[in-house]
């Protein structure tokens, strides 16, 4: 079984009933260069207390596709099982309304690409733009550097706890994992971040070849400041908080082993417990002083320290003055 599949994703759905084979090897090339190829996913499961669900989207394609004899289905069930696909993706793109069913204005139309085989469906949602000709599904140019047009998801035959899931946008849109799809994070963002972070102190996440350039010990502080001083945490994100990479002419793949499909998700929030724990410090000032930073790093980079001509000095938030003012009155 090897079955291609398009929809219109507007206000309606709309089958494209016939698919040219030119219609069919676009959206082929698609798959091969984003999909098939891609490592830097979320993984996700179906919870636990829907895997026997009929209803839940993945459990009824593993129900009434995958675990029925090929030579047994017809190409009426196989259409009318993927259409729920499509109609489920449509709903969780609209809201419901006293005016009736509208879609939410966040989220844009696009095109649905199903491809199913015996062993696993791919689920592609491409937003419509100028990047791809909705005739054709042609890729125009400039479509492998834009960066929100394409949603994946790729179930397989039997397997409810290993599911990946892309959003080319910074983070995995809610409305795509959690309502079309049914699905939950198998990592939390605990685990992400302590991950990242012993990644980068053992230099496991860089490239081997960048490591033995003169200018990595200032591209890994780079990177652990931005690990340090940010709440959202992407490859794309900590790639672009590397102010001299173009410089020094370094790509992505030049900077990065991206493996994180087998080890941690390509987009999470960074746990703060996580990122205290490494970078806090305390300082002893004298025996009966001692200042503590609960993230040194970011606190430097914000200016909050320094040390010159025997003062330790502070700077105070505006908002805490008066109150340090007062705090200091009692103790005289």
């Amino acid at each position: 079984m090897n079955i291609y599949r398009a929809y219109d994703i507007g206000n309606t759905v709309i089958p494209r009933n016939t698919l040219t084979n030119a219609q069919t090897q676009n959206i082929q090339a698609i798959f091969n260069k984003f999909v098939n190829v891609n490592k830097r996913l979320v993984k996700y499961s179906v919870p636990t207390a829907n895997q026997n669900d009929i209803h839940h989207l993945l459990v009824r394609l593993n129900t009434k596709i995958f675990s029925v004899d090929e030579d047994k289905l017809d190409n009426t069930t196989i259409d009318s099982e993927l259409l729920i696909i499509a109609d489920r993706l449509l709903e969780s793109e609209t809201t419901k309304s006293s005016d009736g069913t509208k879609r939410s204005q966040s989220i844009k139309e696009g095109l649905l690409f199903l491809h199913l085989t015996n062993a696993e469906v791919t689920i592609v949602k491409l937003e419509t733009s100028e990047l791809i000709d909705v005739k054709s599904f042609a890729i125009q140019r400039g479509f492998g550097t834009s960066k929100e047009y394409l949603k994946t998801a790729v179930f397989k035959k039997d397997n409810f706890h290993d599911i990946d899931v892309m959003d080319k946008s910074t983070n995995i849109a809610k409305y795509w994992a959690e309502k079309f799809l049914g699905l939950q994070r198998i990592r939390t963002n605990q685990d992400n971040t302590k991950t990242v972070i012993d990644k980068i102190d053992d230099n496991t996440i860089f490239n081997p070849s960048l490591t033995k350039l003169d200018e990595f010990p200032d591209i890994k502080d780079q990177v652990l400041n931005f690990i340090a001083s940010k709440k959202d945490f992407s490859m794309d994100s900590l790639f672009a908080s590397i102010s001299n990479a173009q410089k020094l002419n370094l790509d992505m793949s030049s900077v990065f082993i991206e493996d994180n499909a087998n080890s941690y998700d390509d987009s999470f929030l960074l746990d703060q417990k996580i990122i205290n724990n490494r970078f806090k410090k305390t300082f002893v000032i004298s025996d009966s002083i001692t200042v503590q930073s609960q993230n040194l790093r970011k606190d430097l980079k914000d200016g909050y320290f320094s040390v010159k001509g025997g003062f330790f000095r502070i700077k105070i938030d505006d908002d805490k003055e008066e109150q340090l003012k007062l705090d200091i009155g009692e103790g005289k």
